[in-house]
């Protein structure tokens, strides 16, 4: 529910890092970054998603984690690693997923969802979030309102009851969007 009211605060920036590295190089990024920043940053103990610290990191500018042609999987914090997981595991069976890292969920990078959409049509975005509210949310806005319409799937946390306690990724697992419930969406949205 944070994101949700964070991406309406007017002139407010909202980051998503998606491993303890990428945290430091958006805090450096925003160290002179005009009006009020929202990090939110994962549990701890993620895993590194980038093998290398030689990438740009810019508020606003979504990163190509993974290249792939079937399907594009945007994922933000620490969903990214699961989704580049989901990735690796689908390209075995044949299945091409591309992975955006969407570190700033606002401002969004527009043309990124744009640009995957038309490319890949099919997207499937994944958060540790309401599906409501969150980046879910502002990838349908994205695509509403450029007119793409594109099969599409949110993974999330649902929202019609308070989530149960339990250890986070056994929480993943339950609402679907550990590697294997991404995988299970992929392949159910593209009919495989």
């Amino acid at each position: 529910m944070d994101l949700a009211v964070m991406r309406d605060l007017p002139n407010m920036t909202v980051i998503a890092p998606s491993d303890s590295a990428q945290c430091i190089k958006a805090i450096r990024a925003t160290l002179e970054y005009p009006g009020p920043v929202c990090f939110r940053i994962a549990r701890g103990a993620e895993p590194a998603v980038y093998t290398t610290q030689d990438y740009d990191y810019e508020v606003g500018k979504a990163i190509t984690a993974l290249d792939g042609t079937d399907l594009t999987i945007i994922a933000t914090g620490s969903l990214v690693a699961l989704s580049i997981s989901a990735a690796n595991g689908l390209a075995k069976e044949g299945i091409s997923v591309r992975v955006i890292d969407m570190h700033t969920i606002k401002p969004l990078d527009k043309d990124a969802i744009v640009k995957a959409a038309k490319e890949t049509g099919h997207i499937i975005t994944t958060e540790d979030h309401l599906i409501t509210g969150g980046l879910g949310s502002a990838v349908a806005e994205t695509l509403a309102d450029a007119g793409i319409g594109v099969p599409f799937r949110r993974l999330g946390i649902p929202g019609e009851d308070f989530p149960p306690l339990g250890d986070c990724y056994g929480l993943y697992a339950h609402f679907g969007y550990d590697p294997e419930g991404i995988k299970r969406a992929v392949r159910e949205l593209l009919g495989k």
